[in-house]
Order: structure tokens, then C-alpha cells, then sequence
């Protein structure tokens, strides 16, 4: 599964590749106050659905840009982020990934993020461990007590909205 995954999420990679640092204000739209979409996000997003369900045709697809219906009630899903980091890729950042999940029954299975400029591919397997272009990318056993880890994070434009201010509250005190 992984094999078609990497190679889907390459061919995505390529294609976004064609419109980096070439996207125009007409090609912008806002969902909201701070969150944008583009013509890209959505042609990305009609790719990965077609290749997905080509590849694996009893798997549903959610993707952020469409609507598939309700995300709980598919029992095999790919949930996709087209691209990953919209402002960035909007803005010519090279910071913007292609992102893929895969659940059955609610559990998470597998995880998968390309970043097309950078040519980096990162994905995890439930049980098998995580990885970047065909190398162990985290060596679990060499990680750190909580005490002395050092974690760190984006939280975007909603941050005055988002749960996550509430964990890094919390983690802060781990230091």
C-alpha cells in the first residue's frame, strides 16, 4: 500500500511543482477570515481522489477541499490535505506538503506528508515505525524523558480559537 501511496503523493508533488510561485490573486479564494484555497488545492485534491480510488477502490476518500459526507462513518478512509501549508504555497514559501492519512474503523493506520520543494517524503506505518525517503527518519529508542524533550509547533492564524493553545499551556511546565 505504502509503494502506491509514495507514488501518488509524488505525481501530486509534481503537478503542485508546475504552479509554485505562479499563483495570482485570481487563483486565490477565502474560506474565512485566514484560510484560503486555490484553483491548485483543487485540482491536487480531483488527482489524489482519482489515483486513490484507482488504486484502492474500497477505500472512501475525504479531502478538505470537497465534500464526501460524514468522516465517522467510513469504516476505510484516506483523509487528504491537498496542500498542506496553502498560505505558504500562495506566499512562494517552500513549506507546504501534500498530507495523507489512512483509517480503518477509527485508528489511524498510516501517515504520509510530501514536500514537493524539498523533495522530502515522511510516512509511518501503526507498528512498523516512521520514516523519510526510504530511511528510519526517528529512532524511538534514542528519544529523550519528557523532562529534556523540546517539542514545538505552528498553530496558524486561529490560534486565539485553537485546543492546542491549552496543551502548549500545559507542556510549558514540562521544560
Amino acid at each position: 500500500m505504502i509503494k502506491q501511496i509514495q507514488k501518488i503523493l509524488r505525481e501530486a508533488g509534481e503537478l503542485s511543482l508546475t504552479y509554485y510561485r505562479k499563483i495570482t490573486e485570481t487563483d486565490v479564494e477565502y474560506k474565512g477570515e485566514v484560510d484560503v484555497v486555490t484553483k491548485v488545492d483543487k485540482e491536487l485534491e480531483e488527482l489524489l481522489r482519482r489515483r486513490l480510488a484507482g488504486a484502492f477502490p474500497d477505500i472512501s476518500f475525504f479531502g478538505e477541499e470537497g465534500e464526501y459526507g460524514a468522516l465517522n462513518e467510513m469504516a476505510h478512509v484516506f483523509i487528504v490535505d491537498p496542500i498542506d501549508g496553502t498560505t505558504n504555497f500562495v506566499h512562494g514559501h517552500p513549506i507546504y506538503s501534500i498530507s495523507l492519512g489512512y483509517r480503518e474503523h477509527g485508528e489511524t493506520k498510516l501517515g504520509a506528508v510530501y514536500l514537493p520543494v524539498l523533495d522530502k517524503l515522511y510516512w509511518a506505518e501503526r507498528g512498523k515505525g516512521a520514516f523519510m525517503n526510504l530511511k528510519n527518519a526517528v529512532d524511538f529508542g534514542a528519544l529523550l524523558s519528557p523532562p529534556q524533550a523540546k517539542v514545538g509547533g505552528f498553530i496558524g492564524g486561529r490560534w486565539k480559537k485553537c485546543p492546542l493553545v491549552k496543551l502548549a499551556t500545559a507542556t510549558d511546565r514540562l521544560r
